[in-house]
């Protein structure tokens, strides 16, 4: 089978030919569909993500991926094993773990494999089944890892199931809104009960685009030359506290508007602030937070990735979230062309590695 294999850590991967997987119980054979090239995955393949700290050589990478069963069902593969990588995604056929595969169900599809026939070629409504399984195998496969950081940052790290069990309503900002991340953390906040959603970035287009589809809320445009000087007052009108901050930029912007919070004017008030960091798009990973800022406000900090959750707490997860993915997301516009997702063959990893722009899914048949 053909295979994209760094055989070193720091370059981008080759296509290669090895034998394929043999399972053994309780792991499954999978035909791969569709596996996505997340930055995770580059930071992987470079060396640079922890996940990836006494990962063996040869690698072939890829942390999921949909495919089919060998009865023929759609399914997604998480190829994750806790907080390392142990890959796979990239390649004709992957071996997973039961316990890590979840089914997605298209849409008026039914069970059999599409295309597999009775030798005297496929029927018309066999191509139609056949594209209708492909056509979400490759939206699930292409979305669920910049969906996932903020399913996961909302229902597992800021725990908002407590905010429902007390009664109360809840608000969401997302830093960093505009980015594909961002976006998805927008719609599935709403979908999840946020009462409010603002959303903050530095692309002052982009953002009214969002607030004019009703994606968010408010919108907070973040000053380029110096985000310490960004216009915070948006902030005196979430009045719908707790607030959950999702932050996919950190640094700089985090930490200003960590400081531009507000605090309770009174005991009386509960301006409770839950921060989930999910990403670092302002190139910035580290930051210094004065403890009088932490005793001066409701604020908690966590952070949402491979790791900081159990893999039982993720496959509990990954049917909602993907039933989300397939119902939801891309409605409010053609998902290809709003997500930027470029469909490409393993045999083109090369252009995919260097092509910073588009959103690669790696597509076979």
């Amino acid at each position: 089978m053909s295979t994209t294999t760094p055989t070193t850590i720091s370059i981008p991967p080759t296509l290669t030919t090895v034998p394929v997987p043999q399972p053994s119980s309780p792991q499954l054979l999978i035909r791969m569909l569709a596996s996505a090239l997340p930055q995770l995955v580059r930071s992987q393949a470079a060396g640079t993500h922890y996940s990836v700290a006494d990962v063996a050589l040869p690698y072939t990478p890829g942390i999921d991926g949909v495919g089919y069963t060998d009865d023929g069902k759609l399914v997604y593969v998480n190829l994750l094993a806790g907080s390392r990588a142990r890959g796979g995604g990239f390649a004709e056929w992957a071996v997973v773990d039961e316990r890590a595969v979840t089914e997605v169900r298209a849409p008026g599809s039914v069970v059999t494999a599409a295309g597999d026939g009775d030798g005297d070629g496929a029927s018309e409504g066999d191509e139609e089944e056949r594209m209708r399984k492909r056509e979400v195998g490759v939206k699930v496969a292409a979305l669920v890892n910049p969906a996932l950081s903020s399913w996961m940052a909302m229902k597992y790290r800021a725990n908002i199931s407590e905010f429902e069990s007390r009664g109360k309503s809840w608000s969401v900002l997302v830093l960093g809104a505009t980015s594909a991340s961002g976006r998805i953390a927008a719609l599935f906040a709403r979908r999840l009960g946020a009462a409010r959603v603002i959303g903050a970035a530095r692309d002052s287009t982009a953002l009214e685009r969002l607030r004019s589809r009703g994606v968010v809320d408010e919108s907070i445009v973040l000053d380029r030359d110096n985000v310490s000087k960004t216009d915070w007052s948006a902030l005196r009108r979430v009045e719908i506290y707790p607030l959950v901050v999702l932050d996919y930029v950190y640094g700089r912007a985090a930490l200003a508007l960590m400081d531009a919070l507000p605090g309770a004017a009174s005991m009386a008030e509960e301006l409770e602030v839950r921060w989930v960091q999910v990403g670092a798009l302002g190139g910035e990973s580290e930051i210094v937070v004065p403890g009088p800022l932490l005793r001066g406000k409701n604020l908690s900090l966590s952070g949402a990735g491979p790791g900081s959750w159990s893999m039982k707490a993720l496959g509990g997860e990954m049917g909602g979230l993907i039933g989300a993915i397939v119902e939801g997301v891309g409605l409010e516009g053609e998902w290809r062309e709003e997500y930027g997702v470029v469909e490409r063959r393993l045999e083109d990893v090369g252009e995919a590695w260097a092509d910073r722009e588009g959103r690669t899914v790696f597509v076979e048949g």
